[in-house]
């Protein structure tokens, strides 16, 4: 592509690399110009004007955007997701139902780094979207780009995003009591977390808080799902709730992850139900590391010990105000 200024008098069939105002009218960046707009660029007093033009080995930009839109996501799953019309080099990609989507990291690395001029930014991995949510945006930085480069972009980026669907219908929480019972507040907002993926939410509230009580109700439980929020925190492997879990044949996956708000968390199996243990956060409606466990979960997908260790690089969330203990209580050490 070369690029660069021209006398406006010669400047038919370059693409406006500036937007400019003619009178009322607006030339846009990205224009194409032809011998009208010439006139009235001259007429307007514009000598010269900088334009691009596109070698014979070039894709223009709306076009490059579209061809690595259409491998990222017709070619994977169709139906999970649609792609908007190209408009100054810019293609956006939406979810067309809920879930988490799952992208393949080192493909789209190796995409990206390719051609400076293609890019696609992602939101983060595993996020749960819903219908309509933007998942990612394909941007041509210049007005064209090499083909030879484009090829190589589009043949990387072929399935690299997926969208898991909920795979689960109903959850069973089950909350334990010490002496004050669990508030509706806290209800409210892990039925606002399962209400999103679509689960319907059962509740065996504020039963006594020891290993048998919790093993009887876990026993009884019939929901796809299992959630645990106990009084007071689970703080080793051994307490109430993964002692109720274990002594029915469960077995705990996982206790605590590096995510904060929310390291106090276990995840588990109860036959062939999943059982996550909520850490005390999850009674507020602010994100925290279960939002991100029960998102996976629900569509089916069970972290494994490297996805929870990657947790921890973004993983400090913004902190509740609410918060019993806040992180920065201790003070900064000199």
């Amino acid at each position: 592509m070369k690029f660069g200024m021209e006398q406006t008098e010669h400047a038919a069939g370059g693409i406006l690399a500036h937007s400019l105002v003619c009178g009322r009218e607006r030339f846009r960046k990205g224009k194409l110009l032809d011998e009208k707009d010439i006139r009235k660029l001259i007429k307007y007093g514009y000598g010269q004007v900088a334009v691009a033009r596109l070698d014979d080995h070039d894709t223009e930009e709306n076009l490059a955007a579209t061809r690595v839109a259409e491998n990222i996501h017709f070619i994977a799953e169709p139906e999970n997701f649609k792609k908007s019309t190209a408009s100054t080099g810019r293609v956006n990609i939406f979810a067309c139902s809920t879930g988490i989507v799952v992208f393949d990291e080192e493909y789209l690395i190796k995409a990206n780094s390719i051609d400076n001029m293609i890019t696609i930014a992602t939101i983060p991995n595993y996020s749960q979207v819903s219908k309509g949510s933007i998942v990612a945006t394909i941007k041509i930085i210049s007005y064209g780009v090499i083909t030879l480069n484009l090829e190589k972009v589009a043949s990387l980026v072929n399935g690299t995003i997926r969208l898991k669907k909920p795979k689960y219908s109903s959850a069973h929480l089950i909350t334990t009591k010490i002496s004050r019972g669990t508030s509706e507040k806290a209800l409210s907002a892990i039925k606002k977390r399962t209400d999103a993926l679509g689960l319907s939410l059962s509740v065996n509230k504020d039963i006594p808080h020891d290993a048998g009580n919790l093993k009887e109700a876990l026993d009884e439980a019939t929901s796809d799902v299992i959630l645990i929020l106990t009084a007071s925190a689970t703080s080793d492997i051994s307490d109430v709730a993964p002692t109720a879990v274990n002594s029915l044949g469960g077995n705990i996956l996982r206790f605590g992850i590096p995510v904060d708000p929310g390291n106090l968390l276990f995840l588990g199996w109860l036959s062939d139900k999943p059982l996550i243990g909520l850490p005390g956060c999850a009674k507020s409606p602010a994100i925290n590391g279960a939002d991100w466990v029960i998102s996976r979960v629900v569509c089916g997908h069970i972290p494994s010990e490297r996805e929870f260790a990657c947790m921890g690089v973004g993983g400090l969330l913004k902190e509740n105000s609410s918060r019993p203990m806040p992180r920065l209580k201790s003070g900064m050490q000199n």
